[in-house]
């Protein structure tokens, strides 16, 4: 799909009643018309253009959802389309220990709000960016074509907000604070440890020792001193039940650690777009 050919639509295609589905489907829907297909491809709600969406998101809950067929079915009705398999974390095992399904590209579900910013920003620009591949293409091939020019991208984006870090480790900060830079977006605090509550940003990135369910009071106290810093969360693997806990307490989101500068930038460009605030609960997604 070329930019400015008008498709922005979008078919979700799978279960929908999960946290973590319900999450990503509302992330998907701030930025595309999106229709709930049934699984075998038979529309469900409304009605899909003949030419196809721009995207459709195969919903895989389990390790033994099959989506490969899906997607070959439908490749064969909108060729034009780009699939992309949003994995649970009951997927997480198979993202380690095997390969993805072939010809599809599979994300976590909550780096769904930075890769679609992304990809949606090369398609507006007329590049080929990260799905506008052939579906052939190696994963690895994938991500070299999917390297962005970090200047670009900052200058674009997300260097016109003051971002404030926070970890655990010294080592974690570190990295953070690396990945920051990268792209020339400066740290503008960067503490070990839980963050200040006189630390001031527009952003603030704040890795947890642990699950973010321990974190929920302080959490809490953040945003009602902050509530116009967007606060986003990382830790090891990001659960539904426990983001939909942080977004409440007043979390923007949350990512998984280790996040790849992309997916951190992407999701920092999403917040600058959306434009709300921290401390808002359900709205981080529906607002």
């Amino acid at each position: 799909m070329k930019a400015g050919d008008g498709n922005r639509r979008a078919v979700w295609i799978g279960p929908t009643d999960t946290d973590e589905f319900e999450l990503a489907r509302g992330v998907l829907a701030l930025r595309l018309e999106t229709t709930v297909l049934e699984e075998n491809g038979r529309e469900q709600e409304g009605r899909c253009d003949p030419r196809g969406p721009l995207l459709a998101c195969l919903a895989a809950d389990g390790p033994r959802r099959a989506v490969h067929e899906t997607a070959l079915r439908l490749a064969r009705r909108w060729p034009l389309c780009r699939f992309v398999a949003i994995s649970s974390s009951l997927c997480e095992g198979r993202r380690r220990s095997g390969p993805p399904t072939p010809g599809v590209e599979e994300i976590p579900w909550h780096e769904l709000p930075g890769r679609l910013d992304c990809w949606l920003e090369d398609v507006e620009a007329g590049r080929p960016g990260w799905l506008g591949q052939p579906l052939t293409l190696r994963r690895e091939e994938r991500l070299l074509v999917g390297v962005r020019d970090g200047a670009a991208a900052a200058d674009e984006a997300a260097s016109r907000r003051t971002v404030a870090v926070a970890a655990a480790r010294p080592e974690s900060l570190d990295g953070l604070v690396s990945l920051l830079t990268s792209f020339r977006v400066p740290a503008d605090s960067a503490a070990v440890g839980r963050p200040t509550i006189d630390a001031s940003a527009d952003v603030l990135l704040w890795e947890c020792e642990g699950s973010v369910s321990a974190e929920l009071p302080w959490l809490g106290i953040l945003a009602a001193h902050r509530p116009e810093t967007d606060i986003v969360l990382l830790e090891s693997f990001p659960r539904g039940d426990r983001t939909c806990e942080a977004i409440r307490a007043g979390a923007a989101w949350v990512l998984a650690r280790p996040t790849s500068g992309d997916v951190l930038l992407g999701t920092l460009r999403w917040l600058d777009r959306k434009g709300r605030r921290s401390g808002l609960g359900g709205s981080a997604v529906g607002g």
